[in-house]
């Protein structure tokens, strides 16, 4: 899997820990409580990245996905991110 880090400048993070950030949250995103691996996948296709489905609102998710609110809050609560 490639990494594309046109802004880590921006964030103060190397390329290494900018790509190592986009793989946590890649992972955490499947271990979010009744969405799965396939679910993660469905967001990250509607979304572009991983990073982007953790900075969608709650609203975002549900009306863009058509995801349940109780999966919506645990993105926004960013449940998964222990696990992972």
């Amino acid at each position: 899997m490639g990494c594309d880090a046109p802004n880590f400048a921006l964030k103060r993070l190397t390329p290494k820990k900018f790509c190592l950030q986009m793989l946590l949250e890649s992972i955490a995103l499947s271990f979010v409580p009744q969405l799965g691996v396939r679910g993660a996948a469905y967001l990250v296709d509607c979304f572009g990245s991983a990073r982007a489905v953790y900075r969608a609102s709650k609203e975002e998710l549900v009306e863009r996905c058509e995801l349940r609110e109780d999966v919506a809050r645990a993105i926004t609560l960013k449940k998964g991110f222990a696990e992972a």
